[in-house]
């Protein structure tokens, strides 16, 4: 009999009228199921996370009331949603305009002891609900590098989600023995000393890599993909033979 009652409360979801809701939160968006219409937040207040279906009726908006598309919305964004609670359906998404975003930052400092990221003069607090993501996909603080460019999505001193903009990738030198104690320049900005059996932590993008050790070495190109590791042969870079001569001194 519970069940009859259930089902006679609730509302077929095509009788329910487009925009109807009973239900209201600011939440972080933390999955997109495209093929599955399905979105999953996170309630900041209890830590819950719940899953939520859109349709055709549902009501995307960024900040400023304008309207957007499903693919403009990303895992990560903090927003204000309105939802039929027994039914599960998304009636409305706006990107929250209590929330603060900052966008492609390279300049940050990351404190793991204070759970405190700097951004300028700003400090700003980690907690146990800040997400984090990379390539939309969810990840954990620790899978973070100084060298990755990130935004920060946030409540207040609070932030709520990380993303990574710009991540890394590693190089790995192949028949490097007659360049070990030269230099292997990548891009404009990192230039280090060959050292054996070396890994190098490269932003991902592509670079032209100059290798040089007593008048030898060379160029190559390489692209480093995000968290994948790449192996540059050097052994066609020529060494020159060394060379000796005489000098005579007359007194």
């Amino acid at each position: 009999s519970g069940e009859t009652s259930s089902s006679a409360v609730q509302q077929p979801l095509e009788n329910v009228k487009p925009g109807t809701y009973d239900s209201a939160d600011t939440a972080v968006l933390i999955a997109i199921d495209q093929e599955e219409k399905t979105l999953t937040f996170l309630n900041l207040e209890v830590e819950k996370k719940y899953t939520l279906t859109m349709d055709g009726a549902t009501k995307l908006y960024d900040k400023y009331g304008d309207t957007l598309s499903l693919s403009q919305i990303r895992p990560g964004d903090v927003v204000d949603i309105t939802f039929l609670k027994d039914t599960k359906r998304l009636a409305g998404m706006q990107l929250s305009a209590g929330s603060w975003n900052y966008n492609n930052v390279e300049n940050y400092e990351l404190d793991v002891v204070k759970n405190q990221i700097s951004i300028g003069s700003e400090n700003y607090k980690l907690s146990n609900i800040t997400q984090y993501f990379s390539e939309d996909k969810s990840i954990e603080l620790m899978d973070l590098n100084a060298a990755d460019i990130l935004s920060f999505q946030g409540i207040g001193s609070r932030i709520l989600s990380v993303r990574v903009e710009k991540g890394h990738g590693y190089l790995r030198l192949e028949n490097d023995e007659h360049f070990i104690g030269g230099w292997i320049e990548i891009g404009q900005s990192q230039i280090q000393k060959i050292t054996e059996d070396m890994l190098l932590l490269v932003p991902e993008g592509s670079y032209q890599v100059t290798i040089s050790n007593n008048g030898g070495g060379g160029v190559k190109n390489i692209v480093v993909y995000r968290n994948q590791e790449i192996t540059l042969d050097i052994g066609d870079l020529e060494v020159p033979d060394p060379e000796s001569g005489l000098v005579l001194f007359s007194l």
